[in-house]
């Protein structure tokens, strides 16, 4: 097969290389794009004045984070709630105009708790899956369905949550996750904007709370349990998968201040 033949998602392979070692040349220097979402902001009126700040700077945020990661390496854990879509929304954005990835570049995640969740929310994120996870050409199922591209991971318990990652770490090309994970979530007090992965349950749609799992994770590491990351005697390190919480510093009301102005 020729250069010319080999093409992602309709970009030569040359073209492709070059927009990446442009994006990497540019990490650090200021630049606006004209995101049309932030014209919508706008143009809506001087209400949306903080809106549009707090838009602004999230997505100028996400599009470091695409300049540094390369496509297959981000992933969005998505739950069907509220800021999970309104970053799904920002995501899209920052990728529409971004010169090397796609939103199909984006690998969503639900962390899915089939014990304790409402069937309204379970039907809401097939929609969305159908709506912007699924591939419209291209991919196709055996049977010649659209192929939808969502993971679902069934989390039960925190031994879930915690083979999850590992998972993700070990056997996938993923090294960042985005989560849609606020200030004044469970657990999230002490968060920074990106950093490693620990293993709090701020992915879990169901109500875990960050000290059920630190009481048993110190369980663990007193009886030294060999297949849990972290204990005495575990021969698998921790998961090395970063975080990055862009809509982290947003408040519930910007949440609902972003849903209305775009509708």
């Amino acid at each position: 097969m020729s250069e010319a033949e080999l093409t992602m998602h309709g970009v030569s392979t040359t073209e492709w290389l070059d927009n990446r070692t442009k994006s990497a040349k540019g990490i650090g220097k200021f630049e606006e794009k004209h995101w049309p979402m932030l014209e919508k902001l706008a143009s809506s009126g001087p209400g949306n004045a903080n809106t549009f700040k707090k838009v602004r700077y999230t997505l100028r945020q996400i599009d470091r984070i695409l300049d540094v990661f390369e496509p297959g390496q981000l992933a969005l854990s998505f739950n069907g709630g509220k800021d999970s879509t309104v970053l799904m929304h920002l995501i899209k954005e920052a990728c529409d105009l971004h010169p090397t990835h796609s939103f199909t570049h984006i690998q969503p995640i639900w962390f899915q708790n089939p014990d304790n969740e409402f069937p309204e929310m379970q039907q809401y994120v097939r929609q969305v899956a159908d709506e912007y996870f699924t591939y419209d050409r291209g991919l196709k199922t055996v049977t010649d369905e659209k192929l939808n591209r969502l993971w679902t991971m069934h989390i039960t318990n925190p031994r879930d949550f915690i083979d999850a990652l590992v998972y993700l770490s070990s056997s996938t090309g993923l090294r960042c996750i985005i989560m849609g994970s606020r200030r004044t979530d469970p657990g999230c007090r002490d968060l920074s904007g990106i950093q490693l992965m620990d293993l709090a349950p701020i992915f879990l749609s169901s109500t875990l709370t960050r000290l059920k799992l630190e009481t048993r994770l110190n369980m663990l590491k007193l009886e030294g349990d060999p297949g849990i990351p972290g204990t005495w005697s575990s021969s698998i390190k921790e998961p090395s998968l970063m975080r990055f919480s862009p809509i982290l510093e947003w408040s519930y009301r910007d949440i609902w201040d972003f849903i209305q102005a775009l509708e």
